[in-house]
Order: structure tokens, then C-alpha cells, then sequence
């Protein structure tokens, strides 16, 4: 990272045994700023479709982000989010040296309920782009840039000085990413809750018409 561009940390990598499926030990890999003090906590989920990969396919991006002072911990699965959430994060858990989180169980119901539109409009655009590739792997060309797309504004909400408002809140990503950082720490707007969520709704709505007339044209 350049120098310029901001503090870069040394950074400790170790992985948390946090279940275990039978005598398997189930694990996270956690990056974290060594001297950073107060920091933000990024949870990094690999789905991989239920097909391929672990926590380890987006290390080069996590070690980034926990060198720019930021903790990362990469799980496998959206199960394995929630499992963490109480056994690694939650009350009676014991947080990395330096970190205080509070998390209101009702706002990951909240958050759930924010991404449900997100999905949509982000698997009509990968459904769109898709069909311009002639191949797998061309397609995969094509929908990587994607993923920073998501990143850097997730990123952004984490930003000192960056509170939601009414501009903001229709700028995707970022407008959830700031009304989901509000709803787990307990703090509900409901005015900038349902103007985000219907922005988003509509944003997903034309982007699945889009993807409908985009393969109608391939038929």
C-alpha cells in the first residue's frame, strides 16, 4: 500500500477453532492490525456456491484491508457468520485484545431483511453481464471487477465522518452498509430504514427487467 495513502500496519494472521462437525475442527481465519487500537471488524464470507473454495480464497484482499487497520475474519458460509456472531463475538465470548462489540440480536434480523433486495439486484447484474461471455471462464473475467464494486463502498460506510443521510441513503451498498452498521448497534431510524429498502427494491427491479429483456434477446 502506499504510504500516502494512509497507515500500514503489521498485521497478525491466525486461524479460530470456533466449531467443530464431529472431531473436525471448523475454522476462521482472522487477520488483524497489531497497534491499530479501535478498529472496524469486516466479516468476510465465502459461499462459493456450495461447490469450491474455503476462507483462504480472498486472503490477498483481507491482509489489505487488516494492513489499512481494519480486523477481517474470512468464514465459509453464512451459517458459519451467525455461529461466529455468538460463540466468537457475542456475549460471554472472548473478543481479540482491543475490541468491544456490541451487536443487538434483532438488527441481524434487520440486516437480513436489507439484504434480501441487494441479492436480487446483484444476481440480476451478474445474470445480465453473464450472458455476454461465450465461455465459463470468460464469464468469470467479466464478473470479478464486480466484487470491488461491493467492497469499496462496503468499506466507505467504515469511514470516519461517514454518517447516513438522505443523499446517501440511495446510493447503493453504501446505503446499507451504513443503515446495517445503525441496526446492530441497536440505533433505528425507520424514515432512512424504508427509503433505503424501497431504493433498493426499485434498483433491483429494474435490473432483473433488464436481465429478463437482455436473455428474451438471446432466446
Amino acid at each position: 500500500m502506499d504510504a500516502a495513502a494512509g497507515p500500514s500496519y503489521e498485521i497478525v494472521t491466525e486461524d479460530v477453532d470456533y466449531q467443530r462437525d464431529g472431531d473436525k475442527p471448523i475454522l476462521a481465519r482472522l487477520y488483524r492490525p497489531v497497534g491499530a487500537g479501535a478498529v472496524p471488524v469486516l466479516v468476510e464470507v465465502h459461499g462459493g456456491a456450495w461447490t469450491g473454495g474455503d476462507r483462504l480464497n480472498n486472503a490477498v484482499i483481507a491482509q489489505a484491508l487488516a494492513r489499512a487497520g481494519a480486523v477481517v475474519l474470512s468464514l465459509i458460509s453464512m451459517g458459519a457468520t451467525v455461529a461466529v456472531a455468538g460463540n466468537f463475538l457475542g456475549a460471554g465470548g472472548v473478543a481479540p485484545a482491543g475490541l468491544a462489540i456490541s451487536i443487538d440480536p434483532l438488527g441481524i434480523l434487520g440486516v437480513l431483511a436489507m439484504v434480501i433486495p441487494v441479492a436480487v439486484l446483484f444476481s440480476a447484474l451478474l445474470f445480465t453481464i453473464a450472458l455476454f461471455a461465450k465461455s465459463f471462464k470468460e464469464a468469470q473475467s467479466y464478473l470479478t471487477p464486480l466484487m470491488f464494486v461491493v467492497i469499496l463502498p462496503a468499506m466507505a460506510a467504515m469511514l470516519p465522518g461517514v454518517e447516513l443521510n438522505t443523499r446517501l441513503a440511495l446510493v447503493p451498498i453504501l446505503n446499507v452498509s451504513l443503515v446495517s452498521k445503525e441496526m446492530l448497534s441497536g440505533v433505528w431510524h425507520w424514515g432512512f430504514i424504508a427509503m433505503i429498502f424501497g431504493s433498493t427494491a426499485l434498483y433491483a427491479a429494474v435490473a432483473l427487467g433488464v436481465a429478463v429483456m437482455m436473455f428474451r434477446r438471446e432466446e
